[in-house]
């Protein structure tokens, strides 16, 4: 299988005042094949989510190769960055980040608009991905209006739009029951099944991590184990 994000003996650190820092990532490699479900579990502070961020291109390492579809970004500007990510990869977070003033509809559509489509290309877009994530009534809703559920599946919908080979999820279910986390489970199951998009997510949680073909341990920002 092609690699589609690699990271090389990377390290993060990040300084908190004068002598106070912290080795969030401190030499951590790590390969994601085309296709993959991948995840990556840790306890808190252990650099799981640094590691998602930085191979994702939403931060920079202070040392270390980041690799993403075959192209070096870890020395890129942040113009050329955003690029790549806009192209390549989606992102869902535990907090939805939806536009309060929006509907669901347009909070989508916003991604496309960025990625460079028209309004109405990226509309349409929207509505198509929405309606196939199970949301086809729920198009003209604000996020206010819509169960947590909902929420993150307009969430990840709007990671969609632009068609991304990877979508990184940071704890996508760490703000759902236990009923609805299922469903986005499914749901990300589903995407990968039928549009082959490499799944790459975040958890503290053992059933989320147990739907995924592959886990990665971090512990104490390095790799501590695999499995799958």
């Amino acid at each position: 299988m092609t690699t589609t994000l690699r990271v090389t003996d990377v390290a993060r650190r990040y300084t908190l005042g004068k002598d106070n820092h912290v080795d969030a990532l401190r030499g951590v490699s790590l390969e994601v094949r085309a296709g993959e479900t991948v995840a990556i579990m840790g306890p808190s502070g252990s650099g799981k989510s640094t590691l998602m961020h930085v191979a994702g291109g939403l931060d920079v390492p202070d040392r270390g190769e980041v690799w993403i579809g075959g192209v070096r970004v870890d020395a890129m500007t942040d113009r050329d960055l955003a690029a790549v990510r806009r192209t390549h990869i989606g992102f869902v977070f535990q907090g939805f980040n939806l536009l309060a003033t929006l509907t669901a509809l347009e909070n989508v559509a916003l991604a496309g608009e960025y990625a460079g489509a028209g309004r109405r290309a990226s509309l349409q877009r929207a509505e198509a991905m929405l309606v196939e994530l199970g949301l086809a009534d729920r198009l003209r809703h604000r996020p206010a209006e819509l169960s947590g559920g909902e929420q993150q599946r307009v969430a990840v919908a709007r990671a969609l739009v632009n068609q991304p080979a990877v979508l990184m999820a940071d704890e996508p279910t760490g703000n759902l029951d236990s009923e609805n986390s299922a469903d986005i489970i499914d749901l990300l199951t589903r995407v990968n099944r039928d549009h082959g998009t490499t799944i790459v997510l975040v958890t503290h949680d053992a059933s989320v991590a147990a739907a995924c073909g592959r886990l990665v341990r971090i512990r104490d920002g390095l790799i501590e184990g695999e499995a799958g």
